[in-house]
């Protein structure tokens, strides 16, 4: 788990700025709160949890940051940012398939679970929707789309076909390689 956040640390401030403002009190880099947040999601963890483990283990010899921190530093990360740091992971391990897999999935934008909503007769007007292509081999995120809403996943199959691309032995337009994918991304548009 160390080599996890180690590594992201790595790569961290080739994508990231090292401080996210200019006149922050400089107790942890952005790219420090980052590997600790990457680690969380390794982890499955929430903030709580993970300020728990940073303060149990004696991998980590610095200060540790508290879970407000962690929290902020999630939320400041952008799509954009998430893509570059992604990106500049895969290429630091040198990630090549031949097989990758797309699915999406919906997130809801409040805390009320189904059967809450069920039991006050309301339901979720609108969500989150998070494409992925995923790696066979390394298990890696390749590629990763955002929106909102429902709807056939067939929108979302040609830009993540074009970010595995990039993957794929063999790279290039003539690179052939295997995509799976579920009846969500059936379609008449889909090649």
């Amino acid at each position: 788990m160390t080599q996890l956040a180690k590594l992201a640390y790595h790569v961290a401030p080739q994508t990231l700025p090292t401080y996210t403002h200019p006149k922050s009190r400089n107790d942890y880099t952005f790219p420090q709160r980052v590997a600790c947040v990457i680690l969380r999601i390794y982890l499955n963890f929430t903030d709580r949890p993970m300020e728990e483990w940073l303060l149990a283990t004696d991998q980590v010899r610095q200060a540790r940051p508290d879970h407000t921190t962690l929290a902020r530093a999630f939320a400041k990360l952008s799509q954009q940012q998430w893509q570059q740091f992604n990106d500049a992971l895969l290429q630091h391990l040198q990630v090549h398939e031949m097989t990758v897999a797309v699915d999406t999935t919906g997130f809801g934008n409040d805390t009320a679970s189904a059967y809450y909503q069920s039991r006050c007769g309301r339901t979720r007007r609108w969500w989150h929707k998070g494409s992925f292509v995923v790696g066979m081999e390394s298990q890696l995120i390749l590629g990763m789309q955002v929106g909102r809403g429902s709807g056939s996943d067939a929108k979302w199959l040609a830009p993540l076909r074009a970010q595995a691309r990039r993957y794929v032995v063999g790279a290039g337009r003539s690179g052939r390689f295997w995509l799976l994918a579920d009846a969500g991304f059936d379609g008449r548009d889909v090649e």
